[in-house]
C-alpha cells in the first residue's frame, strides 16, 4: 500500500472531501513512533561517546530517525536506564545510562550500541510508502482517521478511532513480543534496580 491509496481509504471512512490529509500525516507519524515497537521500526546504531564538559559523564548523539530507547550496551552488558539526577547521584555511572537532548549520556567512555525505535516519517508524495504501513496498514488508516475526526470535532468518531488505533498498536506490539520471547529467550529487565 502507498499514501494515496491510505489517504483514498481514510477518506471514504471520514466521508469529507475537505480533509487535509498532509496535514494530518505528521501528527500520525508521530503517534505511531511514539507507541509503535516491532522488528519494522527497530534498529541498531553505534554511539560515539565523548567527554560531557562540565561532568564526568560522557555522551554519543542518536541517530536521526530515533523515536525511543530499546536497549543500550557496552559491549555486551546492557546498561540500565535513569534520569539525569539518578545518573549524576550514582556511585557506579558505568551500569547507567540516561536519554537528554537527543543524546545518551552515561559513564562509559567506550562507544556504546544503541537498539532503538525509529521515527515513521510523514509521507510527502501519494507514492510515498513504509515497512509499517506495508505491514501494519491499519495503524495508519486509524491514526489518520482520528486525527481526522479530531480536527472535524466529531468526538464520538474520534474516540472510537482511537480505540481501533491503540487495539492495532497493541495487537502487533504483542506479537513482536510473543515472537521474541517464544524463542526461547528470557525476558529482559525493563526498569533499574531500586536505589540505581
Amino acid at each position: 500500500m502507498n499514501y494515496g491509496t491510505l489517504k483514498t481509504i481514510a477518506a471514504k471512512y471520514v466521508n469529507r472531501k475537505d480533509i487535509l490529509w498532509d496535514e494530518l500525516c505528521p501528527l500520525a507519524a508521530d503517534d505511531i513512533s511514539l507507541q509503535l515497537t516491532v522488528q519494522e521500526n527497530e534498529a541498531i546504531s553505534t554511539l560515539v561517546m565523548a567527554p560531557e564538559t562540565h561532568t564526568a559523564l560522557y555522551s554519543g548523539a542518536v541517530p536521526p530517525d530515533f523515536a525511543r530507547v530499546r536497549a543500550v550496551f557496552s559491549g555486551q552488558n546492557e546498561l540500565y536506564a535513569t534520569d539525569m539526577q539518578g545518573l549524576l547521584a550514582a556511585g557506579d555511572q558505568s551500569r547507567l545510562y540516561v536519554v537528554s537532548g537527543m543524546a545518551i549520556l552515561s559513564g562509559v567512555s567506550t562507544d556504546l550500541t544503541l537498539v532503538y525505535s525509529s521515527r515513521e516519517e510523514a509521507f510527502t508524495t501519494d507514492s510515498d510508502t513504509s515497512l509499517v504501513l506495508s505491514r501494519y496498514s491499519q495503524i495508519w488508516l486509524y491514526g489518520l482517521i482520528t486525527h481526522a475526526a479530531h480536527r472535524i470535532q466529531d468526538f464520538d468518531a474520534e474516540e472510537a478511532h482511537s480505540m481501533m488505533f491503540d487495539a492495532a498498536i497493541a495487537t502487533a506490539n504483542a506479537n513482536y513480543d510473543l515472537s521474541r520471547l517464544s524463542a526461547g529467550a528470557p525476558s529482559r529487565r525493563v526498569y533499574a534496580p531500586a536505589g540505581g
